[in-house]
């Protein structure tokens, strides 16, 4: 049994990532579902055999699951709270089944080989879609290695895991010639493949982690790890800077000859010095002294300021590197308007923090609820720091329950590598997790599931079997119910719940997917009625069966579908009551199917949570001066709330534009590109103008740089009104297009006479 899980583990260890990382939840049900069946089967087959179900230690990893599916009862979006609980139900298990398997030696033995062998494919792929010999939509992003996780930080990240951890490995005593190739040989394409990510964040971070990893050495394995680093990061920045000059020279494939023997060269030197020059360093007697297993450290302290004022004062170094380079080095700054700009992001969440401080909001609370919160017109549905999003989902609670249980899986794997003689493997393990957990305080790596499957991966590797004993062990209190027996059952019945709704929302999804290639409307209709059925929190669903709805009505007019639409508008605002984006387009719906005070209701409860949403403001805006419009004959008060409702949106927009302006933000600052655009000026000076209040619609259209044609048209009939005659001929006279304009004039006349 455990070598039937150890292979359906490890087959979904290294083919899972090319589900674009495993970071969209439709990509992980089948996952979920198959992981969870194979607990299930692994808990009967311990029950038929009679066997333990592991060590009870590791029933801390529940902790994680538990915390998320105790948020959802606070969560800003029901859907992503539960997918949220169920990646973490299923990485749990992913970790207890692998520690399992990992008490049979023989299978143990194989875990590095399946964690290295999934590394060099990542490469390689990545290497392939740069060569064309391999299509993946967004492995290359502006111009930068992205990989299968389509996101080039996270991939450089990978990257430097992955080298750092062949480095190590190639430090171990008695080194097969076949492990030397296996960790050899890929260095140069992990270090080539974490250049080309450009990635600042890993820039800083794979220094200090390569720098703890001489320290964790002794003084023979320093001399080793250096030597291994230096040829290969020689021979990689070769193949890099030969790479930079075929792309230049427009090459079919620049720089792949150059790889290949850059490969081979630097497999060969390590390969020269590992069974040459290793013996004989081992034999000089001040190698082994232990008071000396500082000094290279220290060396390197110094070089390392040395270089770092090379860079900091553009000097020798600096210059030497490829202009690409020299742009992304220069940029790594805490002013740069990145870093400002996601230094907002966790002042933003930790604002929003407070208002549900012990439980969070649930799984993707960030996304749904932070334009709440935000400072500055951004767009952003991640933290960019993996611990502030652990904060948003799952509270001060959660945050603990996660420094609890890695800080004993720590713990574990430090004791483990203090007692170990050959600790090469322990200090891979180590090196490879602070690569994750440094750079995740810059970036959102911990939404890839496939990034916590190395972590995971890392952890078994790096633990012993048993687990070390705390001084205090759950054990020793008085208890009648013993873990080994209730967590398994308990575990299995929720494990149950998750494949029933994983199973669900994969149907849902598929429906969705053929409800949007449907021909007809019948057809269309059954098919997200039923995605909608089977997933029934998903918002995506609900607006795309309700505008099917409405097409089929204008198609069909002896249909009927006010009722349907009606029901599906209440019930996504009543899901995600605070996220704009949802308020937003139940307006625009709420609009199209004539429901006029369900419209202008979710318009303002729109406004009241995102105040710098130009199109927001547009169709808010619009669609109350066009009420205005409507009723003018027939209902002269209602049309006059309604204009004064779209002036007040102006005034609103134009206090937040104001505020912004006066921040001088960046581009990137302002993503969303906040602007009074020239569609809001006309229809609030057009909803003045219906006011009477002739003056304040030309005090609005002053504000334009070039008023267009219906604003113009505003303009003269304005100034007509205050018997300004003269300067509503000389705007007339100005007009290219007179025609047209008084045409337009006398359609405004029309329908506000």
């Amino acid at each position: 049994m455990q070598w039937f899980v150890f292979i359906f583990l490890a087959a979904i260890f290294i083919f899972s990532p090319y589900e674009r990382g495993l970071y969209f939840t439709d990509d992980f049900y089948g996952l979920s579902i198959l992981i969870s069946v194979l607990y299930i089967l692994y808990f009967l087959s311990s029950l038929i055999r009679k066997e333990g179900f592991g060590a009870k230690r590791t029933w801390i990893i529940l902790l994680l699951p538990l915390c998320n599916l105790i948020s959802i009862p606070f969560a800003e979006t029901p859907r992503g709270a539960w997918e949220t609980a169920s990646k973490w139900i299923t990485y749990a298990v992913f970790f207890l089944l692998l520690y399992w398997v990992s008490h049979n030696h023989k299978i143990k033995k194989w875990m590095p080989f399946v964690f290295q062998l999934t590394g060099i494919w990542l490469s390689f792929f990545m290497f392939g879609c740069f060569y064309r010999l391999f299509d993946f939509h967004q492995s290359m992003v502006a111009g930068r290695f992205a990989g299968v996780f389509q996101y080039p930080n996270t991939f450089g990240m990978v990257m430097g895991l992955f080298f750092i951890y062949s480095l190590v490995h190639l430090t171990k005593e008695k080194l097969k010639i076949r492990d030397l190739m296996l960790y050899s040989v890929p260095l140069v394409p992990f270090f080539v493949s974490f250049i080309y990510s450009y990635s600042r964040g890993m820039m800083l971070v794979l220094p200090i982690v390569w720098f703890i990893g001489l320290i964790l050495f002794s003084m023979k394995k320093q001399v080793e790890y250096i030597v291994y680093s230096l040829i290969s990061i020689g021979t990689s920045y070769f193949v890099y800077r030969s790479i930079l000059q075929g792309v230049a020279e427009k090459k079919a494939s620049p720089g792949l000859w150059v790889l290949v023997g850059m490969i081979l060269l630097s497999a060969f030197a390590i390969y020269l010095f590992k069974y040459t020059m290793v013996k004989k360093i081992s034999m000089l007697p001040w190698v082994n002294r232990e008071q000396l297993r500082f000094l290279l450290p220290s060396l390197f302290v110094i070089f390392g300021l040395a270089g770092l004022a090379d860079v900091t004062n553009q000097g020798l170094i600096y210059r030497s590197l490829p202009h690409t380079l020299q742009e992304r080095v220069e940029s790594i700054s805490l002013t740069t308007s990145t870093a400002v700009e996601r230094i907002t992001f966790l002042e933003d969440a930790i604002e929003m923090s407070k208002e549900s401080p012990l439980f969070g909001f649930g799984g993707e609370g960030w996304a749904a609820g932070y334009k709440n919160y935000q400072q500055n017109p951004y767009v952003s549905n991640k933290i960019h720091n993996g611990y502030a999003e652990w904060l948003i989902n799952t509270g001060t609670i959660g945050v603990l329950s996660y420094l609890v249980t890695f800080g004993f899986l720590l713990y574990s794997v430090f004791c483990h590598y203090r007692k170990s003689k050959e600790r090469s493997l322990n200090v891979a393990v180590i090196l490879g997790l602070l690569s994750v957990i440094f750079h995740s305080f810059i970036d959102f790596n911990f939404s890839y599931s496939t990034v916590w499957f190395i972590v995971l991966w890392l952890f078994v590797l790096g633990l012993p079997t048993p687990l070390p004993q705390l001084k205090r062990e759950f054990s020793s209190f008085p208890t009648k119910i013993n873990l080994n027996h209730f967590v398994p059952v308990i575990l299995c019945l929720l494990l149950l719940l998750n494949i029933v709704f994983s199973y669900r929302f994969m149907i849902a999804a598929q429906s969705y997917e053929q409800a949007k290639q449907a021909r007809t409307y019948p057809e269309r209709i059954e098919l997200a009625e039923k995605a909608t059925k089977y997933h029934p929190t998903q918002t995506k669903y609900r607006f795309f069966l309700a505008e099917t709805y409405i097409s089929a009505m204008k198609n069909t007019p002896e249909k009927d579908y006010y009722m349907e639409i009606h029901h599906l508008v209440n019930k996504v605002t009543a899901l995600e009551p605070r996220n704009s984006s949802v308020l937003h387009k139940a307006a625009l719906i709420a609009g199209k199917a004539e429901f006029t005070l369900q419209t202008i209701d979710l318009f303002d409860s729109a406004l009241m949570v995102d105040h710098y949403n130009t199109k927001l403001y547009e169709d808010s805006i619009k669609t109350k001066t066009g009420f205005a419009v409507t009723h003018l004959k027939e209902d002269q008060k209602w049309s006059r709330e309604m204009a004064k409702s779209a002036i007040r949106d102006y005034e609103q927009m134009i206090y937040w534009h104001k505020t912004v302006l006066g921040k001088k933000l960046s581009k990137s600052q302002n993503s969303r590109d906040f602007v009074v655009s020239n569609e809001v000026y006309y229809h609030a000076a057009l909803s003045f103008y219906l006011l009477n209040q002739y003056s304040d619609s030309l005090v609005i259209i002053d504000k334009m740089a070039e008023p267009d044609m219906k604003t113009t048209a505003i303009a003269i009939l304005s100034f007509e009104k205050i018997g300004e005659v003269e300067k509503a001929k000389e705007l007339y006279e100005k007009s290219n297009n007179r025609n047209d304009l008084k045409n337009l004039i006398y359609k405004i006349k029309g329908i506000t006479a």
